[in-house]
């Protein structure tokens, strides 16, 4: 009895010690062996600082890079690599492995999965971040962006909705957006209107938005009206108004 209960002791402690030393791993891979010495979480803001110079979006981002991590190999190394997408999954990784660490990762892992031609998985990350975090405009727009990409019409529509909800001002690129979440929806009509009703700040080209979709409901007579008011009212606007509406006809969910 006591032999076994012996056996058993070691065997916890043994256990414990495993852990302890796996812990240990742990932490010296995630502090000490990481890029920068030891600088805690650099390889969070090794990725940052690589992702913001290779995309300029992401560049518009306030970040406070340590130092030492912008002077390693590795850091370099990444830099100059010549596969940008194999560099890319690399921070989209190591950005992932911060979320719920560092508050800003999902905001920076969605710039680089739409980087890697991702733009569904890169609205996923952001619209949970714009849902936790004060209020930016750029992030809904660059969410807006990503849900267009994706042809996610519903979704876009919803965070035009929500986004009006926290900013009540009229916004031309916000009018845009939930104009072309309606449109592609099939929902001419109430596109056409929507954007009409937004005329205080969009100005002439939201006569041009709303006749591009009373045309594709049909509406052939009431769109060329619209299309001449703009060059009534707007008669220094004139070749602007035909070149959007070139490629409106042409893209008209290409914004």
């Amino acid at each position: 009895m006591a032999l076994a209960e012996g056996v058993r002791g070691r065997r916890v402690v043994l256990t414990a010690l495993a852990l302890s030393l796996a812990l240990a791993a742990a932490l010296s891979a995630f502090i000490f062996r990481s890029p920068g010495g030891t600088v805690p979480h650099a390889r969070y803001y090794r990725a940052v600082y690589v992702l913001q110079r290779m995309d300029p979006s992401a560049a518009l981002e306030p970040a406070n890079i340590p130092a030492q991590v912008i002077r390693t190999d590795d850091t370099e190394s990444l830099l100059h690599h010549p596969d940008k997408l194999f560099v890319l999954r690399e921070l989209a990784a190591d950005l992932s492995s911060f979320a719920g660490v560092m508050p800003d990762a999902p905001l920076f892992e969605a710039y680089a999965r739409r980087a890697l031609g991702e733009p569904r998985e890169a609205a996923g990350l952001l619209s949970r971040y714009v849902f936790e975090t004060p209020y930016q405009a750029r992030h809904y727009e660059l969410l807006c962006e990503m849900l267009l990409e994706s042809a996610d019409y519903a979704s876009l529509l919803l965070i035009c909705g929500e986004w009006r909800e926290r900013d009540p001002v009229c916004l031309p690129r916000r009018a845009v957006y939930a104009w072309a979440a309606r449109y592609g929806l099939g929902r001419y009509a109430e596109a056409a209107q929507a954007i009409q009703n937004a005329i205080s700040c969009i100005g002439w080209e939201g006569k041009v938005y709303a006749a591009r979709a009373l045309a594709a409901d049909g509406r052939e007579d009431a769109a060329k009206a619209l299309l001449g008011e703009v060059r009534r009212d707007f008669p220094d606007q004139q070749e602007a108004a035909l070149r959007l509406w070139s490629r409106l006809e042409l893209q008209p969910l290409r914004l």
